[in-house]
């Protein structure tokens, strides 16, 4: 790249005559902020964590977080981010380049509103104050939170205390060619899962040293194709949420239409025996190039359009009731166990009083939410739910609930597409959390008798048995 500084004696003497506030203003409208080749600009960021579109009033988990000089006491998104940068020099930025000048590089805040990294880099330095080059140097920056340590030659996620399978489980490959890419696995298990999101840009302008005008940048798009800004302006990023946040609670409503008053009775309980979801699916990989949220496949190659997930099957194997005995696909893991039948006498089963569908043990205190963190698949949310209504009695052998080898149970079966209130098929969205609740519908068997008076009319008749015969 060519280099060619101005400094005729002519060009210093024009600048001379002018008042000190002219020059000031010629510096400002080229945005130069009397930033020279000879200075390097570090490259500075600075983020927050958008709060989530909401359908019942809570903000994402990943959240800003505190800030501290020790990493062990940062929290949120202060713990890290992590960025992609691309030089594409005089080029605009295409599918043909690398994450050549960052890759995966961890930012994170060790006091408020300041974000380091390491080792530190300087936009590329051919212009500036003064100088005039035949070439122009651009940076693209895109970003995910929260951060992860993965080996740059595979992009497979790599560190002590990492779960290797489930939330970011990837990234894309430091010799990869194109946009980079995050791969997500979602966690069942409502205690352990883990947000993801990704970063678009904080700001609506950003100073450039080259010409009269701003770099281009627009509010909620990455930011491509950047040429240095002034000194002190940074790249700050608006974290948005990739996933939906779903929480499901299930009651039942027992004689009645809605739960209210009227709980089940003492000898009967209802388990969960398997659940599937239509609207969600559960790996994916997410483009960082993109304003709005677009899940593609683990490759990467195909949107992902429909699917269905299974949370838990408990009838699979013929050896249901027995947990101990059960199948490893029966595990009950990320389930409310309250809602699973084991040979445990204090499991109570569905109840009037809705109870979180997903394990809320460790969740918190809010008891109202155990959200999972799931991939919108594009297609209408729907349920389908196995469950057994199981009644102890001493008269039926069949095996129930509770280690009782009495009783009777009743497979049920039901599929319903989730509305809203005004009867609208709900599509899960990224950034959005919702909350679903079941109510499952219970009518006793009740009985009524009355003696009918006996007919009064007689009918006569006569047979012989076997019948005689004369001579």
């Amino acid at each position: 790249m060519k280099k060619m500084y101005l400094m005729m004696a002519a060009v210093a003497g024009i600048l001379a005559a002018c008042s000190g506030n002219e020059a000031e203003v010629l510096e400002n409208a080229a945005g130069v902020s009397k930033n020279t080749p000879e200075a390097p600009v570090p490259v500075e960021f600075g983020a927050y964590v958008n709060r989530a579109t909401t359908r019942a009033g809570m903000t994402g988990v990943l959240e800003n977080g505190t800030p501290n000089t020790s990493e062990d006491s940062r929290t949120g998104l202060a713990k890290g981010f992590g960025v992609f940068a691309y030089y594409t020099d005089d080029d605009l930025y295409s599918q043909i380049y690398q994450p050549n000048f960052m890759y995966n590089t961890k930012v994170y805040s060790t006091a408020s509103n300041t974000w380091t990294y390491t080792p530190i880099r300087y936009w590329p330095n051919e212009t500036g104050g003064g100088a005039i080059s035949d070439g122009i140097d651009r940076l693209s920056f895109f970003a995910y939170a929260p951060y992860v340590e993965v080996d740059p030659t595979t992009g497979i996620v790599s560190g002590d205390g990492v779960d290797a399978d489930h939330g970011i489980v990837g990234l894309t490959r430091n010799a990869a060619i194109g946009d980079p890419f995050v791969k997500y696995n979602v966690n069942l298990d409502p205690n352990s899962q883990v947000d993801f999101c990704w970063g678009v840009s904080a700001i609506s302008t950003l100073s450039s040293v080259e010409t009269l005008t701003n770099n281009s940048v627009t509010a909620g798009k990455p930011f491509l194709n950047l040429i240095k800004p002034n000194v002190s302006d940074k790249i700050k990023f608006d974290f948005k949420h990739a996933l939906a946040s779903l929480n499901v609670q299930i009651d039942g409503a027992f004689d009645e239409v809605s739960p209210s008053s009227t709980d089940i009775d003492n000898n009967t309980k209802i388990y969960v025996r398997k659940i599937t979801f239509e609207g969600f699916v559960l790996q994916g990989s997410f483009n960082l190039n993109t304003d709005k949220a677009t899940w593609y496949d683990l490759a990467g190659t195909s949107y992902i359009n429909g699917g269905s997930v299974t949370i838990y099957d408990g009838r699979t194997d013929g050896r249901e009731g027995t947990a101990q005995g059960a199948a490893s696909n029966e595990s009950p893991t990320g389930l409310n166990k309250q809602l699973i039948q084991t040979n445990e006498t204090t499991i109570a089963g569905v109840k009037k009083t809705a109870v979180n569908l997903f394990d809320d043990t460790n969740v918190s205190s809010n008891k109202d939410s155990a959200p999972l963190f799931v991939i919108p698949s594009g297609q209408a949310l729907k349920v389908t739910i196995v469950y057994d209504v199981e009644t102890k009695t001493d008269e039926l052998p069949t095996y129930v609930s509770d280690g009782t080898s009495h009783g009777t149970s009743i497979e049920n079966t039901i599929t319903k597409t989730i509305q809203d209130s005004s009867s609208k098929d709900i599509k899960l969205e990224s950034g959005k959390k919702y909350t679903i609740k079941l109510h499952l519908g219970m009518t006793s068997v009740k009985f009524d008798a009355s003696v009918s008076n006996w007919d009064t009319t007689e009918v006569n008749g006569s047979a012989n048995l076997p019948a005689n015969k004369s001579n």
